[in-house]
């Protein structure tokens, strides 16, 4: 899950967050999740390569 917000993208998944990471973006900081309690959220700078990642993600998620 994923919320767009201006300039920042916040990732839910620890998982996306991490294969963003991987793909060399910065991560912005965490913060504890104001809809889950003990869950985090990733904050990232909204760039392309975040959406090609998501897509990229979506399609694995649809193949499983």
């Amino acid at each position: 899950m994923q919320v767009v917000n201006g300039k920042f993208i916040v990732i839910h998944s620890r998982q996306v967050a991490q294969s963003i990471m991987d793909a060399g973006q910065v991560l912005i900081k965490t913060e504890p999740s104001r809809h889950r309690l003990g869950k985090l959220v990733f904050v990232f700078e909204r760039l392309q390569l975040i959406n090609e990642i998501l897509a990229k993600s979506k399609r694995l998620q649809q193949i499983r």
